[in-house]
């Protein structure tokens, strides 16, 4: 099903589904329950998924599998990858492991890095070159 009603069958709420039309009204012309699956093919649940999405729609379109394999190559565990994606689902917009290079490259220790995301899932988020400055 493709409209407004399967957003609310999937079980969105109405604000969750006007944040999610806000941010990326073509989630209109998803399969919605076909997305969800494939992300619960990654491992996550049902409430999680809805939970990600609501924040970040593109979550619903995006190849989890390839963004979580980045992240573990990266250094992190997948137990760790899902609980940062749980928590800030737009990681999955940004080149992780650019930004990780760029906390190292200010002197961080890769270790460290993963601590501190893993502690504070949205420090990738940040623009850390215009803080430093």
């Amino acid at each position: 099903k493709r409209s407004l009603g399967a957003l609310y069958d999937a079980g969105f709420s109405e604000q969750q589904v006007v944040t999610m039309l806000r941010r990326l009204p073509q989630v209109l012309g998803l399969d919605i329950e076909k997305h969800i699956a494939s992300v619960c093919a990654a491992g996550f649940t049902r409430e999680e998924v809805i939970r990600m999405a609501a924040k970040f729609p593109q979550s619903l379109a995006l190849d989890l599998e390839t963004h979580i394999a980045s992240l573990v190559a990266a250094g992190f565990t997948r137990e760790q990858v899902m609980k940062i994606l749980i928590k800030t689902p737009h990681t999955l917009g940004l080149n992780a492991e650019k930004r990780m290079q760029m906390l190292i490259d200010v002197g961080f220790t890769r270790e460290q890095v993963i601590t501190m995301t893993h502690r504070y899932p949205p420090v990738l988020a940040l623009d850390v070159e215009k803080r430093i400055s």
